[in-house]
């Protein structure tokens, strides 16, 4: 009866719209009241967030935040996306397979698949929609590649699993590397075989010369003038 009532308080605060860290915090002591007294919350109060923010792993998690803030201004994220998009010009669903792998480039930096989404959403769906891409597609792809930050270390989400299941981080970010390149891939083949079966879905875009290609993978210049600005 507890668990249900704090759960149904926490959703209650939540439809008022309160944040939902405000929401899980007044939900939670009041748990903690309610299973012991007021000594008994107020200790938990004062120890539990000073232990809590006071563990070395997690301060690393801000310090990812501002490296992804740092690299969606810096315009890393859209050159990426660019350089990708040239190699893969040749392919039917190129500019899909190149978001696949731009958020993958992205979430070796970030670690956050918000932000990757995000940024993913901001730089590749303009792209794809002026290139006649179904919307359905571009955001679909874009949707699933944000999730790449996941297991691609640096992972906000190993880290704060490794904290809490008392597992080495630096074991789960090597074991998070393979699965997140089979998931890249998967993401491309899956395109590949859409595009195949909906030929509409995505338009072929004119193939890059390699001169460009290798241009591209050097300096930030070029282009808008082939199709994958």
């Amino acid at each position: 009866m507890l668990v249900f009532t704090i759960t149904a308080l926490m959703l209650f605060l939540l439809v008022l719209g309160i944040p939902v860290a405000f929401s899980m915090g007044i939900a939670g002591a009041v748990g903690l009241y309610l299973a012991g007294s007021t000594p008994f919350l107020f200790g938990i109060l004062d120890t539990t967030p000073l232990a809590t923010v006071s563990v070395y792993e997690l301060i690393t998690i801000p310090m990812f935040l501002v490296m992804a803030e740092l690299v969606l201004l810096s315009g890393i994220a859209e050159d990426m996306f660019k350089t990708a998009a040239a190699w893969l010009s040749r392919i039917r669903g190129g500019l899909a397979m190149a978001t696949a792998v731009a958020g993958a480039g992205f979430a070796a930096i970030c670690g956050s698949s918000t932000g990757a989404a995000a940024t993913l959403s901001a730089s590749t769906i303009p792209s794809m929609l002026r290139q006649g891409y179904e919307p359905k597609l571009a955001g679909g792809v874009v949707a699933i590649s944000g999730t790449l930050a996941m297991l691609i270390p640096p992972s906000v989400g190993l880290i704060v699993y490794g904290f809490m299941a008392e597992v080495s981080i630096a074991k789960l970010f090597v074991a998070g590397v393979i699965p997140g390149f089979l998931v890249m891939l998967t993401i491309m083949a899956t395109v590949g075989i859409l595009v195949t079966i909906y030929p509409d879905s995505a338009p072929r875009t004119k193939s890059l010369p390699m001169r460009v290609r290798f241009a591209l993978s050097v300096v930030r210049t070029f282009g808008a003038d082939w199709g994958v600005d």
